[in-house]
């Protein structure tokens, strides 16, 4: 297996990961979960951890190719939907820090900004299949 074909499939990984933790942070936002938004801080740094290794795994795919990638559109529209979705999640961060235990407005903001994230993450996973 080539170095190549060892981060690509590391990339893949850990956007699956990546989204499947985004996910579950909008999901378990609602206030229909009964989980406090102060609960939800680890999958939501799991996440923001996650989103920073797909993007470092996108730039190293990048390097191994002598910098092929970064003269595609496709590549830097789905660089800019991953880097929206770090902010989106560095927001969610943000929110948890400044929350209190059960604050419905922490929680309404939590869940806007996840819900965003995952929108995020799933237009960079459209971009990358399709390569327009």
């Amino acid at each position: 297996m080539t170095a190549y074909a060892l981060v690509k499939l590391a990339h893949v990984m850990i956007a699956v990961l990546a989204m499947g933790l985004v996910t579950a942070g909008a999901i378990l936002s609602r206030a229909a979960s009964g989980i406090p938004p102060t609960a939800l801080r680890p999958v939501v740094r799991l996440a923001m951890v996650g989103i920073l290794l797909m993007l470092a795994s996108g730039v190293l795919l990048d390097y191994l190719l002598a910098g092929a990638l970064h003269a595609a559109t496709w590549f830097r529209i789905g660089m800019a939907w991953t880097v929206a979705a770090g902010v989106a999640i560095g927001y969610s961060l943000r929110v948890m820090a400044r929350a209190t235990v059960d604050s419905e407005r922490a929680r309404r903001r939590l869940q806007i900004a996840s819900w965003v994230a995952f929108v995020c993450i799933a237009a960079t996973a459209a971009v990358m299949v399709r390569k327009p």
